[in-house]
């Protein structure tokens, strides 16, 4: 079991890694697709033989990867060297048995990715970190999922932050409070 769980943690890390390569979200998912296609392939019990072998030297199995890949190079949607890199790297690590872990967290990262929504932090002043950081976990904790965000200085604010996500917006500036109780007193100010 710790096997398992040693090889899940591993196959995960190389996903991060990739994952932190590829910001955009387009060029994660296409790399992500296209692995999908060369994954099978790489991690068929003949390719495993090949990667595993010690009668093959690391360059050779490097050469045979890239010969592979060369053969494949149309079908690829410009990731060719991102992908060829990755490769290398899971190849000279000799990790290629994890190929098909490796892929699986890919693609559950993708899932994720799309789950992400934006948020657009606007505040009156600059932050120290840590209120930023304070003000971005309850959030995330209120919508319960990790939010993309977007930071930026709005003197119109007056003092306080203003969160927008989707259409929802929390508005914890003075300039709200001062709107709100104009409101207030407008509305009681004709009842008497």
């Amino acid at each position: 079991m710790s096997h398992i769980t040693e090889s899940t943690k591993i196959a995960r890390s190389y996903a991060d890694s990739l994952n932190g390569l590829l910001v955009s979200e387009a060029h994660f998912d296409l790399v992500v697709y296209e692995l999908g296609h060369l994954v099978p392939f790489l991690s068929s019990s003949e390719a495993l033989e090949i990667w595993q072998s010690p009668q093959w030297s690391r360059r050779e199995k490097a050469d045979f990867l890239q010969d592979i890949l060369a053969d494949i190079a149309d079908s690829f949607d410009g990731h060719q060297p991102v992908i060829s890199l990755f490769l290398l790297v899971v190849l000279r690590a000799s990790r290629m048995d994890l190929l098909n872990l490796i892929h699986r967290n890919l693609v559950a990262m993708s899932e994720q990715r799309k789950r992400i929504k934006s948020a657009h932090l606007r505040v009156a002043h600059s932050l120290s970190k840590t209120m930023e950081q304070e003000i971005k976990a309850a959030a995330e904790k209120i919508f319960q999922t990790k939010l993309r965000w977007q930071m930026s200085e709005d003197s119109s604010l007056m003092a306080g932050f203003c969160i927008d996500v989707g259409h929802t917006r929390f508005d914890g500036s003075m300039h709200a409070q001062l709107r709100r109780l104009k409101s207030y007193l407008h509305h009681h100010s004709q009842q008497l």
